[in-house]
């Protein structure tokens, strides 16, 4: 199905559009007109990639030239900046010269807050409509003038719903297949490189500039772009029961011990020492932080959920949180913060002295202060506040500095904006 026109309509309006009409992500769905340039635009992807470029992040980068990957590319564009009056199209150019190639850029989410802050205005409404993607939402570019997409008509690994935004300038061809479809003709599960012959089986968008398509998880799909073109694709992954509980053991791993080194003696260990009392002595010896050693086992992976809930929360679950800013001394005299829209800051009492605060997908532990606590409910009003202001009500010397600290945490984060 193909619509035209959402242009102009809040982000709520179109969800429930998009939701009505492909009956809850259950069917694939084309909209032409669906973004314009205050959206989206191709500076957008340039200033990302650059960043990209500056931190050396190569092992973001996948590339194919002539449908064969070549894992020496990501090292010349991370040694090929783009030049500011460049366009993307010139500066593949510069790169592969007249070769037919394809560029995906994975974990785009976190090297542009302003573009990423922009997609999430759209998944906001969609996550309070049908819940939030539980294995996390990431970003990926895709460039290039490759004809059909180098990873033939697949599935992809896990469950994805996939949102594909394309600024153009080539027209795409996204070739779609329901998966009892695929496998009734095909006879197979498995991704197919030689599927020219099942093409007229498949249902076909034609992808302009601005265009947007909606394809359901588990659909087998294909693109093609005989031009150059630029298309963003964002992706929303479920998580199963599996996936989310070694989530939650990996990060106990980082979080939940002390970093205090004891050294098990080789006098501690005899060989005649009973079972009971060898694993009393460890257990006692483990790495454990003091709160988790007075915690029952379902105690602490409650607590663990909770931490990773709260830390998607707060980043709308994109996988990747934005990178942090450059500096931390910031001159905030006369200046004014506002909470980053579509995102909140969370917090949660840990115990007594310790509490902890979620910002952009990242956990901050701090000594209780019910200042910060203030703070964090001031700013998640989302009025834009002095911040001379926000911090006059503390008289002493030691809370405006923990308050002017906070701030400039957020800020570092980018969980507030910056402004006169």
């Amino acid at each position: 199905m193909i619509k035209h026109e959402l242009i102009g309509h809040s982000c709520e309006t179109a969800v429930q559009t998009l939701l009505k009409d492909t009956n809850k992500l259950a069917q694939p769905i084309c909209y032409n007109n669906f973004f314009d340039s205050t959206f989206l635009q191709e500076n957008d992807i340039k200033n990302a990639l650059n960043i990209a470029i500056k931190q050396k992040a190569k092992e973001y980068f996948r590339v194919w030239i002539d449908k064969n990957e070549r894992n020496d590319m990501p090292i010349k564009i991370i040694h090929t900046p783009i030049n500011e009056d460049e366009s993307l199209e010139l500066w593949t150019k510069r790169i592969f010269d007249n070769q037919k190639f394809c560029i995906f850029f994975n974990r785009a989410e976190q090297f542009n807050d302003s573009l990423t802050t922009n997609i999430a205005n759209i998944l906001k409404p969609l996550y309070e409509s049908c819940g939030m993607a539980m294995g996390g939402t990431s970003m990926v570019f895709f460039i290039g003038n490759y004809g059909y997409t180098p990873s033939g008509m697949h599935q992809d690994p896990e469950d994805n719903t996939i949102f594909h935004f394309h600024l153009g300038p080539g027209t795409k061809k996204m070739f779609t297949m329901e998966p009892s479809k695929f496998n009734s003709i095909t006879n197979s599960k498995d991704t197919l490189y030689d599927f020219e012959k099942i093409l007229k089986h498949a249902d076909c968008f034609i992808l302009k500039s601005n265009s947007f398509l909606s394809m359901p998880a588990e659909y087998y799909h294909i693109g093609y772009t005989e031009d150059f073109s630029i298309g963003v694709g964002v992706v929303l992954t479920d998580a199963t029961n599996i996936q989310i509980t070694q989530d939650i053991f990996k990060n106990f791993g980082y979080e939940g011990i002390s970093r205090v080194k004891k050294v098990y003696k080789l006098d501690s260990v005899k060989l005649d020492m009973s079972l009971d009392l060898f694993t009393s002595n460890a257990f006692n010896q483990l790495s454990l932080n003091q709160k988790n050693k007075a915690k029952t086992f379902e105690e602490i992976v409650k607590s663990q959920i909770e931490d990773r809930h709260l830390r998607m929360l707060s980043n709308l679950a994109w996988s990747f949180p934005p990178l942090f800013k450059e500096s931390s001394n910031y001159e905030l005299n006369g200046l004014k913060i506002q909470l980053k829209i579509p995102y909140k800051i969370y917090y949660k009492r840990v115990d007594l002295e310790t509490m902890s605060i979620f910002m952009r997908g990242r956990e901050l532990v701090a000594k209780y202060n019910e200042i910060l606590e203030h703070l964090i409910d001031k700013i998640n009003l989302g009025n834009k506040l002095l911040i001379s202001e926000l911090i006059q009500p503390y008289s002493e010397v030691v809370n405006k500095k923990l308050a002017l600290s906070f701030i400039s945490q957020s800020i570092e984060h980018s969980a507030v904006n910056l402004m006169v």
